[in-house]
């Protein structure tokens, strides 16, 4: 007997199993469980949410606002490619979960140092910015941006970084939560579509962490089988 189980993150809060549900556990902010059909009535008033995208990526500080100065670094050299001797550029744009490129820095193909990175020499590309003024973000809108895309190219845009998804290398975009509360699937490693086959017999583990104290909530179906309150991390093990 085979099982699949879905792992599509849903608004960067909602991992499910069929769900895990991860809620900050400070300010009293979040009352309700958010589900599948919740993303329009998340409170996005006091804090957003972030997730890290790649292992081939690496943003400092992390999570970030759009106040913050970060630094993107990337390994330019990596199981999928070598870019690192390339000029390379961060295409990149902010937004909403549903279009993360609403204001957007980079002219696609051309070298005319907009989005323009530094070659580190050691197998690295990275630059430095503040996403406020980066990207021209207009007073009133910062609450709204939730998430960052990004795509790394060379300077005439024909070759793009590639990175290994399962195995498989990929040139698909990047996608960055922006905001103050990281939530994390450790485990399983699940591919685009976030959908895990499972024979009879196998165990599932599952562990998510978050960077602050959260109450986490593990159901399969409508069954809660697993909860971790004021805590950093939850751990279930499904036989």
């Amino acid at each position: 007997m085979r099982k699949a189980y879905n792992f599509l993150l849903v608004s960067i809060l909602l991992i499910s199993f069929s769900s895990v549900i991860a809620q900050p556990s400070a300010g009293g902010d979040r009352d309700n469980n958010i589900g599948a059909n919740d993303i329009n009535n998340i409170d996005t008033e006091n804090r957003n949410y972030s997730l890290m995208a790649s292992d081939d990526i690496s943003i400092t500080p992390f999570p970030f606002g759009v106040n913050d100065e970060i630094t993107i670094k990337i390994k330019s050299s990596n199981s999928c490619n070598n870019l690192s001797s390339e000029n390379m550029y961060l295409h990149s744009g902010v937004g909403t979960d549903v279009d993360p490129w609403t204001y957007v820095v980079g002219n696609w193909g051309k070298d005319d140092g907009f989005g323009q990175m530094t070659n580190n020499n050691d197998g690295t590309h990275s630059i430095t910015f503040t996403p406020k003024t980066y990207y021209s973000i207009p007073d009133g809108e910062d609450i709204n941006i939730k998430k960052m895309g990004l795509v790394f190219r060379n300077a005439t845009g024909s070759k793009k970084l590639k990175y290994s998804e399962n195995g498989t290398c990929t040139d698909a975009d990047y996608f960055v939560g922006v905001g103050n509360f990281q939530i994390t699937l450790i485990n399983p490693e699940v591919a685009d579509g976030g959908i895990i086959i499972m024979n009879n017999g196998e165990t599932l583990n599952i562990k998510v962490t978050s960077s602050e104290d959260a109450d986490f909530y593990i159901k399969e179906g409508s069954t809660e089988v697993a909860t971790a309150t004021t805590a950093k991390e939850i751990i279930f093990n499904r036989i």
